[in-house]
């Protein structure tokens, strides 16, 4: 927040005088612009410095914690295996350009981070809530079909009209309502079974 918040604010105040985006994206235009307008020269060294840092670490997170993961499921692949395999991977999906890595992550977030945040929420009503272990998986399910269905829907993949009679729909928040029925309905079946609680 305290990174991407003060970055928000100084794109949507900058003054690019009238120089032209053409084809690049939009927020690196503005990165850059700011980065050249306030430091001169020595601001694009600055911005590749600082994105490399950032992004490095990231990166390095993700392939150690991904080939562990795979490892652990796939003993018979060694780990350092996972982590060029995963490597390379990324490597060839970083140079497709900032743009087609943004269209071709979009409908995978769409999907992902309805079922993260469903799951989320669901853990931390448990610490108020005991609840039965029903009442986390109906509302996982029903939320990942719902995920999937919008994602079909809202890029022209199939015609699935009735989906944006959905609450919250036009917000990208449909899968809410989901959730919370999910989570009544495997409550009420799962009443009698042992009830989980995290404390």
């Amino acid at each position: 927040g305290i990174i991407y918040v003060p970055l928000g604010w100084i794109s949507n105040r900058v003054d690019p005088g009238g120089e032209q985006v053409d084809d690049q994206n939009l927020g690196t235009f503005l990165l850059t612009f700011v980065a050249d307008d306030s430091f001169g020269q020595f601001g694009a060294i600055l911005l590749g410095v600082i994105v490399a840092v950032a992004c490095i670490t990231t990166a390095t997170g993700l392939i150690v914690a991904v080939s562990e993961y795979f490892n652990s499921i796939l003993p018979k692949i060694s780990y350092e295996k996972f982590v060029v395999v995963f490597t390379l991977i990324s490597l060839v999906l970083a140079n497709q350009g900032l743009t087609q890595v943004i269209q071709t992550s979009v409908p995978v977030l769409y999907i992902i981070y309805p079922i993260a945040m469903t799951s989320v929420a669901l853990l931390f009503l448990t610490y108020f809530v005991p609840s039965p272990r029903l009442s986390f998986q109906l509302p996982v399910a029903l939320v990942i079909i719902t995920s999937i269905l919008s994602v079909i829907h809202r890029n022209g993949w199939m015609d699935l009209g009735w989906i944006e009679n959905m609450p919250l729909f036009a917000n990208s928040f449909e899968w809410i309502p989901v959730m919370i029925i999910g989570y009544i309905i495997g409550y009420l079946i799962g009443m009698k079974h042992e009830k989980v609680k995290y404390s």
